[in-house]
């Protein structure tokens, strides 16, 4: 079973890469990164609402009523997402795609193993070991690798 998410996640991998571009292209259709993103964010709102509806899970629409009991930093998540694709529109086409996902990828793995360790925000603890210290410097050494 497992697999199919490690297939999933290289596929996922790809469609960011895909969505990096496409953004791009919207920049230069609307002149700014800024509305690249909008277009980026409004369009998954329509296709979030899509699924929701489609999948028979709207009735969970009425939680949209206690939104104002989520802890502030909560909200941070949607803004580090803004940030993201602001930033992928903005980087991605300077130092080109592989440069910037590998860049991308070394700073998820290392920011990564730490919250695994130490379960940062409830996730489940995973211990550093040395097979993956290991893999994170051969991947970090790949990015440096893919940005001389």
């Amino acid at each position: 079973m497992n697999w199919i998410f490690y297939t999933a996640s290289i596929i996922i991998g790809g469609l960011l890469a895909t969505q990096v571009s496409i953004n791009n292209a919207i920049k230069q259709d609307l002149g700014h990164p800024l509305m690249a993103a909008i277009t980026n964010f409004t369009v998954g709102v329509i296709c979030l609402l899509i699924f929701t509806f489609g999948s028979g899970n709207s009735q969970y629409l009425s939680n949209f009523g206690s939104i104002g009991e989520i802890s502030w930093w909560k909200f941070l998540g949607g803004m580090l997402g803004a940030i993201f694709v602001t930033s992928s529109v903005i980087i991605g086409p300077k130092i080109g795609l592989a440069a910037f996902f590998t860049l991308i990828i070394a700073g998820q793995l290392i920011i990564g193993m730490l919250y695994d360790h130490i379960g940062f925000l409830g996730l489940p603890e995973q211990s550093i070991s040395i097979q993956k210290v290991i893999g994170g410097c051969l991947l970090v050494a790949g990015a440096y690798m893919m940005n001389r």
